[in-house]
This record gives structure tokens, sequence and C-alpha cells, in this order.
């Protein structure tokens, strides 16, 4: 382990076997979590109705599972039992506790069939269904049918499911999307691993914490957040986006501790890479050279203008590459549309005391790391991720939801990380003396205060169903409209899942729409010469008579007048009730439209 090896001696020089081996056992613990989100779904399954005795249950198994290593530990160490070690013990366990609610948990919604529980799942898979056809990513905006990201982590992912045999499998393609998130929390414990190598690189004996068993898991749970990381699992181009900006911190990382002229290879591609997954991941160009200028020692003019020619030159060269292809529709879906939602200072004001919990634990952690020894290169790792929360939070008043965040909070997680690790290891034994009373209570403490820490950071999901068998008669009964009708003659607002199966690019979707009549920046007169024309032998749309009805929201500034031609032109025949037990736009009232006579 980090404690054992003598830095002063090696250097950093890269120490592969070692991080091979924290990683390997990290991820152990993790699949450690995968039986017992299996033991929970049997016990659930056990009880059905009785959710509350399911749940006492379930915490009878947790409190023997995390009651065992201790009773192991206290057996072997007797007298000289160490409470700081008892408390390394505990959060290792809740660790894993925490993994197997969370899988189970979302295994509901991994598995779900239909891609409309939230909305880009849609898109997503629509991406994916066009690259198979050899159909264009980009097309007039007329047609509806385009989205407002680029297109990497779609395909990355229809790739790796083609490689393991599932390519057009919605719930593989969800199962990629933790892939990508545990390969995050890798990036972010190689980090970790680093950052405190750096801290402690004149010393023989930096803190010899179990990092393996502790924090590969709490790194996932944090990637994999409630509060700015709810849609890990979904098909959405936050999970890929993540796991680069993670790759990105951890080159930076390196970089800082060796200055390995082969790392700044990677800083030039990461930006690009970036943004063919999502825009705001260019970031990295001009984060890399804030760094490269401002806190490199002994600092390179030669190195900072060779990172920022390569970053910004290849994100110049993607975007060339996608003018080249698509031409104008790229410019249009990528640029206009994607940019044209206008940014609430308020409302990022807001995003910023929503997420308090990720800004304390960074702020914190960078003070407790930098105390006493303070490091040029560990204060401006520590900068480049205020920079960076901070852009995120400015970019989040585009909306009203947190996942612009969620890069910034896996961050802040390794901050935590490190600054904990030296709390526990340095700071606190100095602090409680050799009194074993002191030291009980004192650990005692903290390891409460890092529990509840743990609940405010998001990392909690209470081991219950999220929903019920009716999620699957809503599926059903959706799909069985398409019955005996041509594919490309019913349209469904959200959901390709049929489109997929049937080779079929279908116009006029509901998440293009969304996206540029909120930023005014769509034209829509194809959708309503289509529904003049009764294009559409069937159409099925959500929350028809809401306000905030998808196709024609009260939050535009505008009308489009898509709601007064479908109800001109259309009768509502039918209503397929929503899902009882989730309050989700998506799983709501579904209108069954048909052609008036």
């Amino acid at each position: 382990m980090i404690g054992t090896m003598k830095l002063a001696k090696i250097g950093l020089r890269p120490a592969w076997p070692l991080w091979l081996s924290g990683i390997a056992a990290g991820l152990a613990l993790f699949l450690a979590a995968i039986p017992l989100a299996l033991v929970i779904n049997r016990i659930s399954a056990a009880l059905p109705g009785q959710q509350e005795k399911a749940i006492i249950a379930i915490g009878v198994i947790f409190v023997l599972v995390l009651a065992t290593p201790l009773a192991v530990y206290l057996l072997a160490a007797r007298r000289s039992a160490d409470p700081a070690r008892i408390g390394l013990i505990v959060l290792a366990t809740t660790g894993v506790l925490l993994v197997a609610s969370y899988l189970y948990q979302v295994s509901f919604w991994v598995f779900y069939p239909g891609d409309f529980l939230i909305w880009s799942e849609t898109e997503f898979v629509s991406d994916i269904l066009k690259f198979r056809i050899g159909y264009p990513l980009y097309t007039d905006q007329l047609n509806n049918e385009s989205f407002i990201y680029p297109p990497g982590a779609p395909l990355a992912t229809y790739f790796i499911s083609t490689i393991l045999g599932n390519a057009t499998s919605i719930t593989f393609f969800r199962v990629v999307q933790l892939g990508y998130t545990l390969g995050a929390a890798a990036f972010a414990f190689l980090s970790f691993r680093t950052l405190m190598q750096l801290r402690y690189k004149d010393e023989d004996s930096p803190p010899s914490m179990p990092l393996s068993f502790l924090w590969l898991p709490m790194l996932f749970l944090v990637a994999s957040n409630s509060l700015t990381n709810p849609f890990a699992h979904n098909l959405h181009n936050d999970a890929f986006g993540q796991l680069l900006a993670a790759a990105g911190y951890f080159v930076l990382v390196r970089y800082a501790a060796t200055r390995d002229w082969r790392l700044l290879v990677f800083m030039a591609l990461i930006p690009a890479a970036g943004f063919m997954v999502k825009q705001i991941v260019a970031i990295w160009a001009p984060l890399f050279v804030i760094y490269l200028g401002l806190f490199d020692r002994p600092r390179s003019i030669p190195r900072t203008l060779a990172v920022a020619i390569g970053g910004f030159g290849g994100i110049a060269l993607a975007v060339g590459v996608g003018l080249l292809i698509w031409g104008g529709d790229f410019q249009y879906w990528i640029f206009q549309a994607a940019g044209n939602h206008p940014v609430s200072p308020v409302r990022s004001f807001q995003h910023v005391l929503d997420t308090w919990p990720y800004w304390s634990v960074g702020l914190i952690g960078g003070f407790i790391l930098l105390r006493g020894r303070f490091s040029a290169q560990v204060f401006g790792l520590w900068a480049i991720w205020l920079v960076l929360f901070l852009g995120e939070a400015y970019t989040s008043g585009i909306g009203w939801m947190l996942n612009h965040l969620g890069p910034g909070s896996l961050i802040a997680g390794i901050w935590l990380a490190a600054g904990l690790t030296r709390l526990w290891n340095d700071e606190m034994p100095a602090m409680l003396g050799k009194l074993a009373p002191q030291r009980w209570l004192g650990y005692g403490i903290a390891l409460a205060v890092v529990l509840l820490l743990l609940n405010g950071l998001g990392m909690f999901h209470l081991p219950i169903r999220p929903v019920s068998d009716d999620s699957i008669r809503y599926f059903n009964e959706v799909e069985a409209e398409f019955r005996g009708l041509p594919v490309d003659r019913v349209l469904l607002d959200s959901g390709s899942w049929y489109y997929l199966d049937n080779n079929t690019v279908m116009k006029d979707r509901v998440t293009s729409i969304g996206d540029r009549g909120y930023g005014q920046t769509g034209d829509f007169s194809g959708i309503i010469q289509r529904l003049e024309g009764k294009h559409y032998d069937k159409i099925m749309v959500r929350n028809l008579h809401l306000p905030k009805f998808w196709y024609e929201s009260d939050t535009w500034a505008e009308p489009a007048g898509i709601k007064d031609a479908m109800l001109a032109n259309y009768d509502e025949v039918k209503v397929i009730k929503g899902v009882e037990d989730v309050d989700r736009y998506l799983l709501g009232d579904v209108s069954v439209l048909v052609p008036k006579p």
C-alpha cells in the first residue's frame, strides 16, 4: 500500500503494480455488492406490497454484514483494537452496502425496456439507429429528428454493445453507461492516489489508510449521486462526459506529479474528444492551459503553447469534420440550437446553494491538504477544480437540473478523500493524544459526521423498488398502439425502441422540438404542415392537456402553433393511463390521436 512506499527514494515514477492492485482490490469490493443487491431483490420479491417489512428485513441483513468484519477484527486485535482502524472498517463496509442499495434500486430503471425514462434517451437511441442504417445524424431542422449534443456518447455505446453482442439492446446500452460511471470512479481513485503521492513526495511515510478498500466504491457513489449525477444510468451524454472529465483530471494530476511530457499528448486530445461527447467538456482545453501557464514548475512556455495549439486545434478539427460530413445542419444543432438557451445567473447561484455539500467538501479538503505545507502544484490542481466547478455552475443556469455539476462533484470527491485521509491519519492522532477514552470518543464522533455527510452528498439510496409492474403495463399498452399500422405513420412523442427494431427514423420527436422551442430557435412549419396534411395515421403524446406540454409549453416566449394544429386535425380517441406509483413526466398519461374524418 501507499504507506509502505518510500517515495523519497523512488520518486514519483509510475508504480503500476501498486496502482493495478489498488484498482483490483477496490473493484473486488465493488463486485461484492452485486450478490448483496441480489439478496435485497430476493427479500423484496418475497414481501410484495410490504415495503416497510422488506426494509426492516434488509436492515437486519445490513447490520449482520456490517458487524461481521468488525467482529473478526475485534477478535483478532482484542486489547490492541484501534478506533481509527475500526472507523475505516465501518466506512469500507458502508461503501459496499451503499453500492448494493444503489445497484438494486437502479436495476429497475436499467432493465426497463422503453427508452423514455428521461428526455435524452429517445434521441440517444435515435442516433444509434441512424448510424446503423447509414442515415445522416444531423438533418434539416424542419424534420425535427436530430439532437443538440454531438454523437460521441451514443456511437461509443453502440460500438461497445456491438462488440459484446447487444447491438440493439436498450437495457444493455444503460449497462454501458454504468460502466462509464465505474470508469470515471476508477480515474478519480487514481487521481486521489497520485495527489497523495504529490502531497507527501518529500516524506517517507505518507498516510497508510487502506485506500483501495474504501475510496473506489465511495467515488463510484459520488459519480452516481442523486444530487448532481442522477442520470448516470440513463441514456444521456453525462456518463461518458464525466468519464472523459475524470480522465482529464487524472492526466493533469499525473503530470503535476511527474512532468512527463508524454502526458501533454493526452492534454491535447481530451478536449476534442470531450467536445464530440458534450460541448461543455471542451472546457478542458483552457483548463490545461491555465494550469501549465500558472502552476507548472518549472514553467515551460513551449509546453503551454503546444497544449494550447493541440487542444484548441483539435476542437476546431472536430468542428470541421462535423461541418464536412453534415454541413450547416451540424452547425445549427450543435451551436445554434444548443447555444441559444438563456442562462439565468439567479438560477446558477441557486444551483451553487443547492449543491453546497460538494462545494464544502472540495474547499475544505483542499484546505486540509495544503495546510502546513503549501505546494504550487497541489494548489493549482485545487484551483483548476474550482474553475471547472464554477463554469459548470454557470452553465447549469440554462435549466432547472443540477447534472451539469456532475464532473465537478466527482472531482470534489477526490479532494474529500484526500482531506479526510490526512485528517484521519495525521491530524486526529495528534489532536486526540494517546488517552484511550478520548481517542474512542473522537473517532466515534468523526465517523458519525462522515456517515451523515455521505447522505448529504446524495450517496444514500434506500433499498426500495422505485416502480411497480404497472410500468410494464404502461410500456405494453404504448407498444400495442403500433400494431397493424406502418411504423413510419405512427408518431410516438418520446421513445425510439420500436423504431430501432424496425430500422425507421422518425420525424417530429418531442425532445428535438422542446429544446428549440424553449430557446426560440426552431422553425416548426414542417410538423405543422404534416399535421395539417394528416400525415400520421396515429399520434401518441404525453400530457396533452398540461400547461407544460412539451410540443407547446407555456414556458416558451412565443407559441409555435403545434398544439393548435394537432387538436384541429386529430381527435383524441383514448388515453393510456400513466404509471400509478411514480411521478415522471414521460411516464404520464398518453393521449392517442387519430386524424379527424
